[in-house]
C-alpha cells in the first residue's frame, strides 16, 4: 500500500493511515474515566465508513496513475524540443549550458501543458507524433534530410508550436509569467506545486548562459510562427479565470 504502481505516493501512505486510525476512532468510545474503549456498538458505520474511505484511495490511485502517464506520454516531446533549442542558440561552455538547459526546459514545459493541457490531448500526441522539427530546421539552417539517419530519430519528436511558445517564453518574462499562470488551470499542475522562477525571474548568471536563447530579434523567426496562437490562448485563459 506504500507504493502503487512501481513508485511511492505519499497520498496514498497518508490516506492508508488515516483509514486505519479513523477506524479504530469509529469502533471505540471513553469511559468516565477518559480510559478509551472498544465499542461494538458501530458496525454499521463503520461499514460505511470504510467503503468511503476505500474508495478514496482508488480515486487517488486513478487520479496518481493518471498524472504518471500524462507526464510520460509529453517526456519525449519537451526532452525533443529543448535539444531543439540548446542546438539551434547554444550557449557556450558546460555550466552556461547547464543553466540554459534548465530555462529551456521550463519554456518547453509551459508550452507543451498549454499546447497539451489534458491527459486525452497528451495521449493522443504519444500515439500519432508531433509533427517533427523538418520545417524548424529549414529556417534555423540546419535541415537533416536523411529520415534513416540515426541523428533524425529524436526530431521526429520535436513539436513545432511547442518550440515557438518556448521561444516567445524565454524572449518575454512577462509573457512566461502569463503563461505560467495560465498553466496552473491545464491537468498537469493539479494539486502540484512547481518551480519556474528561472524561465520568469531570470537572475544575471540565467541572462549570461541563455544569452542567444532569450535574445528576441535571434528567435524571433521561430517565436513568429505560432506567436498569434499563444496570445490568443492566453487572453482565453486570462478572460475565462476573470
Amino acid at each position: 500500500m506504500l507504493s502503487w504502481f512501481g513508485r511511492p505516493s505519499r497520498p496514498l501512505a497518508i490516506s492508508f493511515f488515516e483509514l486505519i486510525l479513523a477506524f479504530f476512532r469509529e469502533f471505540s468510545f471513553r469511559s468516565p474515566s477518559g480510559v478509551r474503549l472498544a465499542s461494538p456498538n458501530k458496525p454499521a458505520a463503520g461499514v460505511v465508513f470504510i467503503i468511503g474511505s476505500l474508495a478514496r484511495l482508488f480515486r487517488l490511485a486513478v487520479s496518481y496513475e493518471s498524472e504518471r502517464l500524462m507526464a510520460a506520454e509529453l517526456d519525449p516531446v519537451i526532452a525533443a524540443a529543448t535539444r531543439w533549442l540548446i542546438r539551434a542558440y547554444p550557449p557556450g561552455d558546460g555550466f552556461n549550458t547547464a543553466l540554459a538547459e534548465t530555462q529551456a526546459r521550463q519554456a518547453v514545459t509551459i508550452a507543451a501543458w498549454l499546447r497539451y493541457p489534458t491527459a486525452i490531448d497528451a495521449g493522443l500526441v504519444a500515439l500519432t507524433g508531433p509533427g517533427g522539427s523538418a520545417r524548424l530546421d529549414w529556417i534555423a539552417g540546419t535541415d537533416h534530410d536523411d529520415p534513416l539517419d540515426e541523428e533524425h530519430a529524436w526530431r521526429t519528436w520535436v513539436d513545432e508550436v511547442v518550440v515557438s511558445w518556448a521561444a516567445c517564453l524565454l524572449s518575454d518574462h512577462q509573457l512566461a509569467r502569463t503563461a505560467v499562470a495560465a498553466s496552473a488551470r491545464t491537468e498537469h499542475m493539479s494539486g502540484m506545486h512547481r518551480d519556474f522562477r528561472r524561465l520568469m525571474a531570470p537572475d544575471e548568471h540565467d541572462w549570461s548562459a541563455a544569452t542567444l536563447l532569450r535574445h528576441p530579434d535571434l528567435v524571433a523567426p521561430i517565436a513568429d510562427l505560432h506567436r498569434a496562437e499563444l496570445l490568443a490562448l492566453l487572453h482565453a485563459n486570462t478572460a475565462g479565470a476573470a
